[in-house]
């Protein structure tokens, strides 16, 4: 708000300067606000870091993602400290299932799409990973993701350079409503991360029988080793 004169309030808006022509029926005023990211077709990665936009971003399908990662893995990873990528659940999933999220995670890509009518195990892993950061939506990526001078490869077996891995212990004390029947309950306890952190199949508390409602495991901690931050 600006003192106009006479002394009375009025609102100062600057009028928007648009070039070119479109046929998309957007109100000025709202389309002005779009104005962080510009989706473009993507090329290829040297063509995108022979330009260096940072506001342009790419869409690109789960199938395309997972193509580009078992080729360009690094060249992933460099692009998406200068810009954005979206990946998006692939057309042939009719039935509304989803991909796996971490691996496009691993490989720092930003918005990695999912499909929240269906809570299955991706949509797990995507509440879970968001909760950290009171589920705003955002995180903030490594400091080896973000740095141009750092090479990560988001599938080497090795540990991440410059990161200490740490230990991680996991109890599992007990259960409640799992179940309205008189079923046995067990807890498996899995891991996924970077493929040096990742582990499945290994941890699972004893099975309490014939109790689905407050199951008690009281178990010795599960110790997930060399965990990277």
């Amino acid at each position: 708000m600006h003192e106009a004169p006479g002394g009375q309030d009025a609102a100062v808006a600057a009028a928007p300067v648009y070039t070119g022509t479109s046929n998309t029926n957007i109100h000025p005023w709202l389309s002005s606000m779009v104005n962080y990211a510009q989706p473009v077709h993507f090329v290829g990665f040297d063509a995108a870091e022979e330009k260096n936009i940072h506001h342009n971003m790419s869409s690109f399908s789960e199938t395309a993602g997972l193509g580009y990662l078992k080729t360009q893995a690094i060249e992933f990873v460099n692009y998406n400290k200068r810009q954005m990528s979206r990946i998006y659940p692939k057309g042939a999933r009719v039935d509304s299932s989803n991909y796996m999220p971490q691996v496009f995670w691993n490989a720092g890509c930003q918005m990695v799409s999912l499909n929240y009518q269906t809570p299955d195990l991706p949509m797990q892993l995507n509440q879970g990973k968001f909760e950290y950061n009171g589920n705003c939506g955002y995180l903030l990526k490594p400091d080896f993701m973000r740095r141009m001078d750092k090479s990560f490869d988001p599938f080497a077996e090795s540990p991440v350079d410059g990161v200490i891995a740490a230990q991680l212990g996991v109890s599992v004390i007990a259960g409640q409503f799992l179940s309205d029947k008189k079923v046995g309950t067990y807890v498996e306890v899995d891991m996924y991360g970077l493929p040096t952190d990742t582990i499945r199949k290994e941890f699972r508390t004893r099975m309490v029988p014939a109790n689905g409602l407050n199951p008690q495991y009281n178990e010795e901690p599960f110790l997930f080793r060399k965990v990277s931050k």
